[in-house]
């Protein structure tokens, strides 16, 4: 009966004997991962220090972090890293969705640049987007 038992163990595959993952951001290696780590399945929220120090990737509810885009202090941000020196963030506003992005490169952090869309630009007469 064991050897039954370990043989169709051994047909389930390596995650169906890994560890789980501890939190929501774990990242060690031949951990299985859960719903909701890393904002997969549902959002994590963040109130840390600062967005400086949310290089591991995921998707997370910012909820009054200090770091945003000047005057959005809610919204969703989406965090993809190559490693702790390389990362992009993208941010969406709760106010009005407004859309940032900004990177890190070799450690240190550029500034939020704004994404131009509908609501925050025009047409000319020429049918070409301009700032407003």
């Amino acid at each position: 009966m064991m050897t039954e038992l370990y043989a169709r163990q051994a047909l389930l595959g390596t995650a169906s004997n890994a560890a789980l993952t501890v939190g929501t951001n774990d990242t060690t290696v031949g951990r299985a991962v859960k719903v909701g780590d890393y904002g997969l399945g549902t959002i994590t929220v963040y109130t840390g220090a600062g967005l400086n120090d949310l290089t591991a990737f995921g998707y997370y509810y910012i909820n009054g972090g200090f770091g945003t885009p000047a005057g959005y202090a809610n919204g969703w941000l989406f965090t993809l890293p190559i490693n702790t020196n390389y990362v992009i963030q993208d941010y969406r506003t709760e106010a009005d969705g407004a859309s940032f992005t900004r990177a890190k490169i070799a450690g240190t952090w550029q500034p939020w640049r704004m994404a131009y869309n509908t609501s925050n630009t025009s047409r000319a007469s020429d049918g070409t987007l301009k700032a407003i």
